[in-house]
């Protein structure tokens, strides 16, 4: 199941939710409690290089 990243509306929250494919609802801010989420856009972590998973360096 994939992760999104959710922004609640009414405290700001950023926060992140493991979610089903096709799950549309929006889902309850841990903080507060406000189901006046939205997912937002987020970027997956990796090199700014763009560079291989091999290691770098002496070998």
């Amino acid at each position: 199941m994939p992760v999104y990243e959710f922004k609640c509306n009414k405290c700001g929250l950023l926060f992140s939710k493991i979610r089903k494919i096709g799950e549309f609802n929006s889902p309850e801010c841990p903080d507060c409690g406000s189901n006046l989420t939205e997912k937002v856009f987020s970027l997956f972590s990796g090199t700014k290089t763009g560079g291989s998973c091999s290691p770098s360096g002496g070998g």
